[in-house]
Parts: C-alpha cells; sequence; structure tokens
C-alpha cells in the first residue's frame, strides 16, 4: 500500500478485519454498508477502517 497515498493505512487492517466488514470471517468478501452493501474484498482498505472489537 502506497503510504504517501493512503496515511492512515497500517500493517495488518484489511476489510476482513474491520468492523463495517459483514462477511464471516475465512470469506475472501462480504458486504460493507459503507459501499451501498456491496462485497469488498477481505483483504482490501479504505479510510473509513475502522478495527473490530474482540
Amino acid at each position: 500500500m502506497d503510504k504517501a497515498q493512503f496515511a492512515r493505512y497500517a500493517a495488518g487492517q484489511d476489510c476482513g478485519n474491520c468492523s463495517f466488514y459483514q462477511g464471516k470471517p475465512g470469506d475472501a468478501a462480504g458486504a460493507c454498508p459503507l459501499f451501498g452493501g456491496k462485497r469488498v474484498s477481505a483483504a482490501g482498505w479504505c479510510n473509513a477502517y475502522n478495527k473490530r472489537a474482540g
């Protein structure tokens, strides 16, 4: 990930462990309410990343 373009990104952050991600653990993709319920890659990332609790 280009740190200059995505300054908020930190290693280990991905959609699969974001609190907004609605896929099941191990799914390659799942729905995200921030993108109108569209499926996003579990390995993806966006500026709204919020670490899942627990």
